[in-house]
């Protein structure tokens, strides 16, 4: 991806993220509280304030953004190699998408919709691991370990009870990089 492109794209998806809570805000009562945690049964058990319910996860994304456009490119503090900045930017690309479904879900939940957070989740997630692995070309087990992880996670989404997506979903989420972590911790020694 490149950097115009990716540019571009982080601002449409921030703007988004932004457009959704100023409406959701804008449609809520005064006063009027936020869902910002659902338990593993999927009730909500945390709430705030209209405000910060809405725009805490548009404003994070642009602090993100802003420490990966100044963090220097080639910056390791273990001396490993980086991934290439075209990488780092389709990766944060595809966080956005993340952010701004679970900004989307906020929202609905706030205006009243009953809505299965675990579903979305486990969507938005398992996307999200397929794309990390269709981007890394340097090593083909970590590659598709997410990607299975990923698919994983989409059949998890509307083939389990709740309960059980939810730990399903875990234990992918970090399954896949502590395998490919251990794998090529391995690999290394061996090698």
């Amino acid at each position: 991806m490149n950097k115009l492109f990716a540019a571009a794209l982080n601002a449409i998806l921030i703007a988004a993220m932004f457009g959704i809570a100023l409406w959701a805000i804008h449609e809520l009562p005064a006063g009027g509280q936020v869902v910002i945690h659902w338990g593993s049964d999927g009730r909500p058990d945390a709430w705030v304030g209209e405000w910060a319910g809405l725009l805490i996860i548009p404003i994070v994304a642009c602090v993100v953004w802003f420490l990966m456009s100044v963090s220097p490119q080639g910056f390791s503090s273990s001396g490993d190699s980086v991934p290439p900045a075209r990488v780092r930017r389709t990766v944060f690309s595809r966080l956005l998408f993340v952010q701004l479904a679970i900004q989307a879900v906020i929202a609905i939940h706030a205006l009243g919709r009953e809505v299965d957070t675990s579903n979305y989740i486990a969507l938005a997630l398992g996307m999200l691991y397929i794309a990390i692995g269709a981007l890394d070309k340097s090593r083909k087990a970590g590659r598709w370990i997410f990607v299975a992880s990923g698919l994983g996670m989409l059949v998890a989404a509307f083939g389990l009870e709740r309960g059980d997506k939810v730990l399903g979903v875990f234990v992918l989420a970090l399954g896949a990089p502590l395998v490919t972590v251990l794998y090529s911790h391995l690999m290394s020694r061996t090698g």
